[in-house]
């Protein structure tokens, strides 16, 4: 009779201690991830101002990641607590707090990659204009050890899943893929940068080194036309480098140009334009930076009688940039900040566009000393502070500053790291426009680039197997009057005469090309591992066109990849993303923003290169047979 009663006591002990336990469990779990979004909603708010703000100096940017580190650990912390742990057992409501748990265990560790880069380039200048190269070593050592860490705590936010969870929970993940997730890559590629930078700053010899500047006011596929050039060397960390001259000082005229070695392919699509001779003036025609870098070393051999072994590109952008985060240049007397730079030098500099000869040599006089004043202060010290390092690597991403190596070992890290300015697309689909200014007559240019506004558009249609892609290209020609015959041309003044190319997969079929929305003629070559698209165009003065091309290519491994590799400009481009799934769900993306409510729509200045990795999950079951019903029904009706 006893044991009768107490097993039901026991029973209801038992219930009421599990009760009990689950309360604690649920109330602890609740109260820990309430805290540990709080610190991690902080840290998300903190790291957007960091990285879209103006740069702070050294000292402020280590102590907010200091203080969002400690927030990050402490959210860590919370969800990794014996309540939040035993609740993440339960079936989808525990995704929750793994989820959230992900997010902060990435946070930690991304933070402290932040502070370990900033660390390593802390002091690797020797105080005398040049560069520490042991130091150099062991940043990238560090760095390597800390992709390494910093590997396995993304790998686990990538693979959260996030269905079935709560809206916020869910938005916070994604808002962390957004921030964290490329943070991996870019990491190794700096790793790899440095790498690469010790034997191009002279660590295993001496090195010799021709540096060329380009005017986007007339544009070439690598930026602009070759305006200036200084030749120098390297030794163990130290540039020594010559200030910028003309190259009109050592261009031939086409008759008397000679021809030069130069890639196949870049002999083919501009040695007709005289682009691989020392013309000097087509040099540039390339997007892809490694090709146009060879060409200009044999060309600097044979014009300047040094055979260079290191080439860099860089444009007026990228000298606004440095002049931006290290102080104001003086330009004839009168200071001038980075923020007004490139128009002084692409505008205000042409005065009233007179051909007259005396005018010309003021100009490129400032274009020069701005050069080589920007240049000064990189071999000062190009880390001296966040601000710099941040300029130069936005002018990397925006194609507006490239370094190419003689030596392939040195050159394959330089591609790895992205600062070689590749346009290379093997593999993948490709959005890249590009023009080349062809001047006012065989005989006269034009400087009206500046004044043209470009738009491009890519829209995808992603099924499980095939991609439907659009590209759109609009370009307005909105030079104003009274800008002088030197920009406006004298033959056709205004008028925009350019040899235009876009570039799409190698695999694309394509379905139409036209110009405001007639089929036009195109031609077609396999170019830097894609499908470039060339046609001619003439635009008068206020008018507008666009291109517009449509093609498939098939989705292979469930995976849709897409480069996006801007021009060079002195404004950006603006560019129009839609990337939508048919019959599919969109995974996490890499190397771009996560889709919000399946689709990726981004509008926005077109000014830094990105490489997209979208994998597509075909519908099955349920899905998949509504889907094809809402699909009949849609064409039915």
């Amino acid at each position: 009779m006893r044991a009768a009663v107490t097993r039901p006591r026991v029973r209801k002990a038992l219930l009421l201690a599990f009760v009990v336990f689950a309360v604690v469990v649920l109330t602890w779990t609740v109260i820990a991830a309430l805290k540990a979004a709080s610190e991690l909603r902080a840290v998300r708010a903190d790291v957007h101002r960091l990285t879209t703000g103006p740069a702070p100096d050294r000292t402020t940017l280590e102590r907010a990641l200091t203080r969002d580190l400690h927030r990050a650990e402490s959210a860590r912390s919370w969800t990794s607590g014996v309540g939040p742990t035993v609740f993440g057992w339960v079936p989808i409501l525990g995704r929750n707090v793994t989820s959230e748990r992900a997010v902060a265990n990435a946070s930690v560790q991304a933070l402290k990659a932040g502070l370990t880069l900033s660390h390593v380039t802390r002091g690797l200048s020797t105080g005398h204009g040049g560069v520490d190269l042991d130091r150099v070593r062991a940043a990238a050592d560090a760095l390597d050890a800390t992709a390494g860490a910093l590997r396995p705590a993304l790998r686990e936010l990538r693979q959260q899943p996030v269905g079935w969870t709560l809206p916020p929970v869910g938005t916070g993940v994604r808002q962390a893929r957004d921030q964290l997730l490329e943070l991996g890559p870019e990491v190794t590629r700096a790793a790899a940068g440095l790498h690469a930078l010790v034997g191009v700053l002279g660590g295993s010899g001496q090195r010799t080194v021709t540096v060329v500047l380009m005017n986007n006011a007339e544009l070439r596929g690598a930026g602009g036309l070759p305006s200036a050039y200084a030749t120098g060397t390297i030794d163990n960390g130290a540039l020594t480098l010559t200030p910028f001259e003309d190259v009109n000082t050592v261009a031939q005229p086409p008759g008397k140009a000679k021809r030069v070695s130069a890639p196949a392919p870049y002999h083919e699509a501009y040695g007709p334009f005289l682009a691989d001779t020392t013309l000097w003036k087509n040099t540039t025609m390339a997007a892809d930076d490694p090709q146009t870098a060879q060409v200009l070393a044999a060309v600097s051999a044979v014009s300047l009688h040094k055979q260079p072994d290191v080439v860099v590109l860089c444009d007026v952008p990228a000298a606004a940039g440095v002049i931006s985060a290290t102080g104001p240049i003086t330009i004839s007397g009168e200071q001038v900040t980075g923020d007004e730079l490139t128009r002084r030098l692409l505008v205000d500099a042409y005065g009233d566009g007179s051909l007259a000869e005396d005018k010309q040599m003021a100009r490129r006089k400032a274009l020069d000393s701005a050069a080589t004043e920007a240049f000064k202060r990189i071999k000062q010290d190009a880390t001296a502070t966040p601000a710099l390092l941040k300029a130069l690597v936005r002018a990397v991403d925006g194609r507006h500053l490239a370094v190419w190596s003689a030596r392939p070992e040195e050159q394959a890290g330089l591609v790895t790291a992205g600062i070689a300015g590749t346009a290379q697309a093997t593999g993948t689909d490709v959005a890249m426009a590009v023009a080349n200014n062809l001047g006012d007559s065989p005989s006269t240019g034009n400087k009206l680039d500046y004044y043209v506004h470009r738009s491009v558009s890519v829209d995808v249609r992603l099924h499980a197997t095939v991609a439907y892609v659009t590209q759109t290209l609009t370009l307005r020609n909105a030079a104003p009057t009274g800008i002088g015959p030197y920009v406006a041309g004298v033959k056709h003044p205004g008028d925009l005469n350019e040899l235009v190319s876009m570039q799409v997969a190698s695999s694309a079929t394509l379905t139409s090309f036209t110009r405001d929305g007639v089929d036009a003629p195109v031609g077609r070559t396999i170019a830097d591992g894609a499908l470039r698209l060339t046609t001619e165009l003439s635009l008068a003065r206020g008018a507008s066109t666009t291109y517009r091309v449509t093609y498939r290519l098939p989705v292979h491994g469930h995976e849709y990849r897409l480069a996006l590799l801007p021009q060079p400009l002195a404004a950006p481009a603006t560019l129009h993303l839609r990337l939508r799934a048919v019959d599919a769900d969109l995974g996490v993306v890499t190397g771009y923003n996560q889709p919000v409510d399946g689709v990726i729509d981004h509008t926005g200045p077109w000014d830094s290169a990105a490489y997209l990795t979208v994998p597509v999950h075909p519908y099955t079951g349920l899905k998949s047979w509504a889907h094809s019903f809402a699909h009949f029904w849609t064409h039915k009706v």
